[in-house]
C-alpha cells in the first residue's frame, strides 16, 4: 500500500518530485522546492540541486531556439539552484557571480572545462582536505600592437616589433618597468583613435585600463568590447560624449644623465639656433636667455644685431662638437633639428629645463588660458616636443597652420605647427613674459573611434606591472584570475578570518587589490547576492586593504609585496596565497636570488600563518628550486599537500586552454611559441615542469640533431632495449640508422607501460624498421622479455639478431652513463621535426634534464643510449646470413 505524502520522509518526498519532473518547468520548480524544503542541510541537497542545476541548462539549451520564454524559465530556475550552492560551493560561486555578464565577457563558463579541476582542488583546500596547494598554469596571453608603433624605452625609441625582453618601457606611474615576455608574431586589425588626434593599430583583442563611465569606474577592457558603445549620440551635437577614458598619466621620473649639451641651453638652441651654426638670435630685449645659456658654462664668442630687423645674434664656444655629437649642427650639411631620446629619458628636472629652452625661444604662454603655444617647422621636433610633453603626462593639441610673420619679424616660408598644452607645475622659464605659476586640471583623453583596418603584422608583450605606455604620445594600454575569484569567495564565507595576499612587486599586488575590489562593488558582478550579510566596513588604497563588516586590526584582507613590510602588519588566519612570487626568467637563473626569495617566503609570508591556516600558491614555474619546487621536495609525501600542473598541451599535443569565443589558445598557438623558445623554458613555463639548469650532462646546445630526412647510403638498423614492466619506470628501445660510426636516432619506442602494452609497439617498431640486431638487457626478466619479441617476431617472417647481455655490475648506472656521454654527444643524431612523435618527446625530454647531480631521477633515455654506443663500439661487429644446416 502506497505511503501517503504526509506520512513520506523529506529523502522520499524529494526522490517523488525528481520523478514527476517530466520535462516541464513547473515540474522542475516543484523539485527544487521540495529539496530546499524538506532536506536538512547543504550536504544532503547538494546531489539534488546538482541534478536540478545540470536539468535547468540541459533544458534552457534544448529550447532556446523554439521557445525563448520557456528557455530563459529554465535559465531562471538554473540561476536560483546556483545561488543556493554558492555559498558552500567554489565552482556554483563562480557560476552564480557572473550570471549577469554577458558569455564573452565572463571568465569562468568559457574556461572551465580546463580549470574545474583546479576549481575542485581549491574546494578540497576550502574544506580541509588538504592544507597547501599549488597550482602551475602557463601564462596568459599577451596582448598585440603593431609592429610600427613607437615606444620610449630606457635606451630610446624602439618600435613595438623590435621590443625585447630586458628592455625597460614606461608604465603609466612614471617609472620604467621590464619587459617581462614577447609573444610570436600575429596581425592588428583595429585601430583605435583618441580625443587627443592619435591613434595605435591593436588586435581586436588588445586590453586597455580605461575609466568606463558606465560603471563610474576604472577596469580593463578589450578593444572590441569598447567598439559595441565607445560613445553616445553623435559628435559636436549636443548630448554627445565618449565612454572610456584613458588613466591619467604620471610624469615620467627618468633617469639622471650627464648629457652632451646643458638642457636649457639645448632647448634654446633648438628654437633659436641656426641649424649649421653654435648660435641663437632672438629680440634685444630677451637677454635672459643669453644670461642663462652662459650660466651653463657656454661663453659668447660674437655677437651681431641684424641691420633690418634688429635680431640679436650670439654665437657661443664649446657648443658645436657637443651639438654635432647629438648629429646636428653640421656646418657643410643640413640635419633636422630633433629631441635625442637620451633627453626624452633624463631626470624629471632636466627635461622641464630643456622645455624651458624651447618656450622662450619658439613658445609663447596665453595665461589667461593658462596654455603654452610651441611653433616650430622642423617636423621631427614637432614629433620629439610631442613625447617630451606626454613624458609629463601632459595632454597636446596640434595645428599645421600657414607660414607668418613670427614675433621676432623673421617672415616664414614653410608650414608651422603649434602644439599646445596646459602644464600643472611650474616650468623655469627665464622669461618673465613666460612663466606661468596658476595651472589647469588636465582633461582626460577619450577613445573617439575603433574602426577595422587591412591586417598587420604586430605582436604581444607582458611587462612588470601589465600597463605601459605606447606611441609618441605615450599613451597606456594593458598587457599583462581564478585566484581573486577565490578570496572574494573566502572573504564572504569567513568575514572576521584575515587573509594574505602577496606576490612579487608592488604593481602586481595593488592590481590584485583593484580587481578584488571590484567583484565587490561592480552590480555587475553578483557578490552581495551570494553574502547579503557582508558589507564592506572599509578599504585603504595604501595598506591594499579590505575589511568586511567592521573595521579589525587585521583586515579580512591586505595584499602585499613580498618585499614589503609584514612583521605587525598582517596576520594570516584564513588563507595565505602567493601569487607569482618568482618575478621573471633573470631571478630564476640566479641560485642566490631564488634562495633570497625562498628566505623571504619563510620569514615574511608563511611566519605570518596561524595555525590551522591554509596555503595556496599559483603561478609559472621558472626553476626546480623555486618556491613551489622546495615545497614539493618537502612535502613529497603529505596526503594534505597537493601540487596541481596544468599544461599548455595534453598528453595528445592538444592545447588545454582553447576557450570559446575566441579566447585562449589554440593548439597551433602553442605549438609555435614551443619551436620559437629554449625547450628548459617551455618545459617550465608552459608545461609547468622545470627541468635543472645545474649539471645537466646533455643539455640540449650540446646534442646534434637533423630534420628527420636520413642520408643516402645503406645503413646498418639496430637498436637496444632497456627493459621495464611499469611501475613508473620506462622501456627504452631507440631505434637507430648507422651509417659507418654516426647514428641517426630515428625513431624510439619509449613507454612505461606493462609489457602487455609495450611488446606489441616493439613488435611493430622492430618490424616497421627492419632491424637486424637487437640487444636486451637481461637482468630483472630482460632475456625472457626478449625471447617472447624474437618469437612473435619469428611468426610475422621477421628474423632480426636478438639476444640479451647482462649490464656490467662493476660500474654503476651514472657511471656507465658519464663514460659514454662523450661517444653519445659526438656520434648520434636526434630528430627536431614534429613528427617524430609523442613517446620519442618524452624520451629526449628525460635525456636533457638528466643531471649528475640529483641523486633520484628517470635514467631510461641516457641508460638506453648508453647501451646502443657500447654495442656500437664493442658488441659483435659484423652479422653474416647463412643457410641453415639440414
Amino acid at each position: 500500500m502506497a505511503k501517503r505524502r504526509d506520512e513520506m520522509s523529506g529523502l522520499e518526498l524529494v526522490e517523488l518530485a525528481k520523478r514527476r519532473f517530466q520535462g516541464s518547468v513547473d515540474g522542475l520548480e516543484l523539485y527544487f522546492e521540495t529539496v530546499r524544503q524538506f532536506l536538512p542541510d547543504m550536504i544532503s541537497k547538494k546531489p539534488f540541486f546538482e541534478d536540478i542545476y545540470n536539468k535547468a541548462i540541459e533544458y534552457k539549451i534544448k529550447y532556446a531556439t523554439v521557445d525563448i520564454d520557456t528557455a530563459l524559465k529554465f535559465s531562471d530556475i538554473a540561476k536560483k539552484t546556483a545561488h543556493a550552492l554558492a555559498q558552500d560551493y567554489f565552482h556554483y560561486y563562480l557560476l552564480y557571480v557572473e550570471w549577469n555578464r554577458v558569455p564573452e565577457k565572463k571568465f569562468y563558463p568559457p574556461r572551465m572545462k580546463a580549470l574545474r579541476v583546479v576549481v575542485d582542488d581549491l574546494q578540497d583546500l576550502a574544506d580541509g582536505v588538504i592544507k597547501l596547494l599549488t597550482v602551475s598554469l602557463p601564462p596568459r596571453i599577451g596582448k598585440l600592437v603593431a609592429d610600427e608603433i613607437p615606444v620610449l624605452t630606457r635606451d630610446g625609441w624602439k618600435t613595438h616589433g623590435e621590443l625585447a625582453v630586458g628592455d625597460y618601457v614606461i608604465s603609466p606611474n612614471g617609472t620604467f618597468v621590464p619587459v617581462t615576455y614577447v609573444f610570436p608574431k600575429n596581425y592588428a586589425n583595429t585601430r583605435v583613435r583618441f580625443t587627443d588626434g592619435t591613434f595605435i593599430d591593436v588586435h581586436e583583442n588588445h586590453e586597455w585600463l580605461v575609466y568606463n563611465r558606465h560603471a563610474q569606474k576604472y577596469c580593463i577592457m578589450e578593444t572590441k568590447q569598447m567598439a559595441e558603445d565607445f560613445q553616445d549620440g553623435s559628435e559636436k551635437i549636443r548630448g554627445h560624449r565618449y565612454h572610456y577614458m584613458l588613466p591619467p598619466k604620471n610624469y615620467l621620473i627618468g633617469e639622471y644623465k650627464r648629457l652632451p649639451v646643458e638642457p636649457y641651453t639645448f632647448g634654446a638652441w633648438l628654437g633659436d639656433g641656426r641649424n649649421n651654426n653654435p648660435d641663437i638670435c632672438g629680440d634685444k630685449d630677451d637677454v635672459a636667455i643669453v644670461e642663462r645659456i652662459i650660466a651653463d658654462g657656454y661663453a659668447i664668442s660674437w655677437h651681431t644685431t641684424h641691420k633690418d630687423t634688429g635680431v640679436k645674434y650670439y654665437g657661443f664656444k664649446e657648443l658645436r662638437k657637443p651639438l654635432q655629437q647629438l648629429g646636428m649642427c653640421h656646418s657643410r650639411k643640413r640635419l633636422p633639428k630633433h629631441i635625442p631620446a637620451e633627453y626624452l629619458t633624463a631626470r624629471f628636472d632636466q627635461r622641464l629645463h630643456l622645455l624651458a629652452g624651447l618656450l622662450d625661444t619658439d613658445g609663447c604662454l596665453m595665461r589667461k588660458e593658462r596654455r603654452y603655444q610651441f611653433t616650430t617647422a622642423e617636423e621631427q621636433l614637432k614629433e620629439d616636443f610631442i613625447s617630451l610633453v606626454s613624458t609629463f603626462g601632459w595632454r597636446c593639441s596640434v595645428q599645421e597652420i600657414e607660414p607668418h610673420t613670427s614675433s621676432s619679424g623673421i617672415r616664414g616660408k614653410h608650414r608651422y605647427w603649434v602644439i599646445g598644452f596646459n602644464p600643472n607645475c611650474y616650468i623655469p622659464c627665464q622669461l618673465e613674459r613666460k612663466q606661468l605659476k596658476e595651472f589647469s586640471k588636465q582633461r582626460r583623453i577619450a577613445v573617439s573611434d575603433i574602426e577595422k583596418i587591412e591586417p598587420k603584422q604586430g605582436n604581444c608583450i607582458s611587462v612588470e606591472g601589465g600597463v605601459y605606455c605606447v606611441g609618441k604620445r605615450l599613451t597606456p594600454t594593458h598587457n599583462s584570475t581564478l585566484g581573486i575569484f577565490f578570496l572574494t569567495w573566502l572573504m564572504g564565507k569567513y568575514p572576521d578570518l584575515a587573509n594574505l595576499m602577496s606576490g612579487h612587486s608592488d604593481t602586481l599586488t595593488k592590481g590584485f587589490y583593484k580587481e578584488v575590489l571590484s567583484i565587490l562593488l561592480d552590480e555587475e558582478y553578483l557578490w552581495g547576492d551570494v553574502f547579503p550579510d557582508c558589507k564592506i566596513a572599509a578599504t585603504s588604497a595604501e595598506d591594499e586593504s579590505i575589511c568586511i563588516n567592521k573595521q579589525r586590526r587585521f583586515p579580512t584582507l591586505t595584499c602585499r609585496a613580498i618585499e614589503g613590510t609584514l612583521t605587525g602588519a598582517v596576520e594570516v588566519a584564513k588563507l595565505l596565497y602567493v601569487d607569482d612570487i618568482i618575478k621573471d626568467l633573470e631571478e630564476a637563473l640566479s641560485p642566490q636570488r631564488l634562495q633570497n626569495k625562498y628566505n623571504a617566503y619563510l620569514n615574511q609570508l608563511k611566519d605570518r600563518k596561524k595555525d590551522g591556516a591554509m596555503e595556496l600558491h599559483i603561478g609559472t614555474r621558472w626553476a626546480v628550486t623555486d618556491v613551489i619546487g622546495k615545497l614539493k621536495e618537502q612535502y613529497k609525501d603529505d596526503p594534505t599537500v597537493r601540487f596541481r600542473v596544468v599544461p599548455a598541451l595534453n598528453e595528445n599535443g592538444e592545447s588545454n586552454f582553447d576557450y570559446p569565443y575566441g579566447l585562449g589558445f589554440s593548439t597551433a598557438y602553442y605549438e609555435d611559441m614551443k619551436a620559437s623558445i629554449d625547450p628548459a623554458e617551455w618545459n617550465a613555463k608552459y608545461m609547468g615542469d622545470p627541468q635543472p639548469r645545474e649539471g645537466l650532462l646533455f643539455p640540449q646546445t650540446e646534442l646534434n640533431f637533423y630534420n628527420g630526412v636520413l642520408p643516402d647510403g645503406a645503413p646498418d638498423v639496430t637498436t637496444v632495449c632497456d627493459v621495464a614492466f611499469g611501475g613508473g619506470d620506462s622501456l627504452s628501445s631507440p631505434i637507430i640508422y648507422w651509417y659507418g660510426d654516426v647514428g641517426y636516432v630515428h625513431d624510439w619506442v619509449f613507454n612505461r607501460g606493462a609489457k602487455n602494452i609495450t611488446q606489441p609497439l616493439i613488435v611493430a617498431a622492430y618490424h616497421r624498421h627492419k632491424i637486424i640486431k637487437a640487444r636486451f638487457e637481461a637482468n630483472a626478466g630482460g632475456d625472457v622479455y626478449a625471447d617472447n619479441i624474437r618469437e612473435q617476431l619469428k611468426k610475422i617472417g621477421d628474423r632480426p639478431y636478438i639476444y640479451s647481455k647482462r649490464a656490467d655490475t662493476k660500474m654503476g648506472k651514472m657511471a656507465r652513463i658519464q663514460r659514454d656521454a662523450p661517444d653519445i654527444k659526438k656520434m648520434l643524431y636526434f630528430r627536431n621535426d614534429k613528427k617524430r612523435g609523442k613517446e620519442y618527446d618524452a624520451a629526449m625530454n628525460e635525456l636533457t634534464r638528466y643531471t649528475i647531480t640529483a641523486s633520484k631521477q628517470h635514467d631510461d633515455a641516457p641508460d638506453s643510449l648508453s647501451m646502443a654506443v657500447d654495442e656500437h663500439l664493442n658488441g659483435i661487429s659484423e652479422l653474416m646470413v647463412v643457410d641453415r644446416p639440414c
